[in-house]
């Protein structure tokens, strides 16, 4: 089999672009636009879809982007902060805020009542 007619995963450095890519939450974060108009910015001006955008571009492209190690570094940085979003869950601290404003807002409550 030639490296043209190999699936695209077998790519080193493809699965980062897939996880990116197929995490929705962290697909719709800005931060990561540079890598999918770099793939293919007419496609990504279309679409703004980054699975869209990895499975439309060509193997030579990939191969080409993965190749450069200013692209490989701020992929490896977008997965750094991906991964350290996950483990501190944005919900976490906005359940924290709910609960206090309700506990603020059951105080004045009471301070009215009296």
């Amino acid at each position: 089999m030639t490296d043209q007619n190999r699936p695209n995963s077998e790519l080193a450095g493809f699965d980062s672009l897939a996880e990116l890519a197929l995490d929705l939450r962290w697909s719709w974060n800005r931060a990561a636009d540079r890598v999918w108009m770099t793939l293919d910015p007419t496609l990504w001006e279309l679409t703004q879809n980054p699975w869209v955008v990895l499975q439309t571009v060509s193997r030579n492209q990939i191969e080409r982007v993965l190749a450069n190690p200013a692209f490989r570094k701020s992929i490896d940085e977008l997965l750094q902060a991906k991964h350290q979003a996950v483990e501190t869950p944005a919900d976490q601290d906005w359940l924290e805020a709910e609960r206090e404003i309700r506990t603020d807002d059951a105080k004045a409550a009471a301070k009215t009542e009296a």
